[in-house]
């Protein structure tokens, strides 16, 4: 029920110091070209990606860690190069079922910053997940008894300039914003 700009607020302020080192590993590892062109690409396209709502968000979040929201957007999209990850669904035999992951990155520190988060809509919750603080989508995701999902990387021999192609081009999703 927030404002998007202050859904995260207290997330990002609570895990506020091993995210800036995970801040501070990922924009280390990404191309150097790519943030400044993230950066225009924010600019360009605020109307329609991200949508105002999730724009809200990344904007939220860059104004409690003195970041741009270009940065915060260009961190949301690193699990678009750096995928991974597996998940599984067993079923038990009295029938119970389980859905289980690992979040195997290969990030120093990303595990002093995920969490299970609940949103809520008229103090109802609505869904829930596994994700990492500043991080505005799910790659874990639950709508309490109904289901469960879970995103899963698979290397399909495309470069980095495929998959944005294909997302500007013919209507792909980058993750976040899913």
């Amino acid at each position: 029920d927030d404002p998007p700009q202050e859904r995260w607020k207290e997330v990002v302020e609570h895990f506020r110091e091993p995210l800036e080192a995970v801040i501070e590993e990922v924009l280390a590892q990404l191309p150097s070209t790519f943030l400044p062109a993230i950066e225009g690409l924010m600019d360009r396209v605020s109307k329609f990606l991200p949508s105002p709502e999730l724009r809200g968000e990344l904007e939220g979040i860059a104004k409690v860690l003195g970041l741009s929201p270009g940065t915060i957007l260009g961190l949301n999209l690193n699990y678009e190069f750096n995928s991974g990850c597996t998940s599984v669904v067993a079923q038990s035999s009295s029938g119970a079922l389980w859905h289980g992951r690992n979040l195997d990155y290969s990030i120093d520190g990303l595990q002093s910053i995920t969490l299970n988060a609940l949103f809520t809509r008229g103090g109802k919750t609505v869904y829930g997940g596994t994700t990492y603080a500043s991080y505005i989508g799910m790659l874990t995701g639950m709508k309490p008894n109904a289901f469960s999902l879970s995103v899963n990387a698979r290397d399909t021999g495309g470069s980095l300039w495929d998959n944005l192609k294909e997302w500007v081009l013919h209507g792909g999703e980058a993750l976040p914003f899913f």
